[in-house]
């Protein structure tokens, strides 16, 4: 199984932006917007902190790991909560 390492630079904001991008960009579109919707319902009534966790547990699952991808998957499927 191959990996990569991103680094990510500038400010908070670029450095997610970027996060997101390569996230996109790793599954494809599709695939992200389905796990998004997917990741939405399922946290439907979470509390910040527990819906943080569950999308910190379930992106490793789909080859996703980071502080910052992570972050900016949250950030994208918690106004769909």
């Amino acid at each position: 199984m191959s990996h990569y390492e991103v680094k990510f630079r500038g400010s908070k904001h670029d450095k997610e932006r970027q996060a997101l991008k390569e996230c996109v960009t790793y599954l494809g579109k599709s695939c992200f917007n389905r796990f998004a919707q997917n990741c939405a319902r399922e946290l439907y009534g979470a509390t910040s902190r527990e819906a943080y966790r569950a999308v910190r547990a379930a992106l490793p699952l789909i080859g996703i790991s980071g502080y910052w991808p992570t972050r900016a998957v949250f950030k994208h499927i918690w106004p769909l909560v």
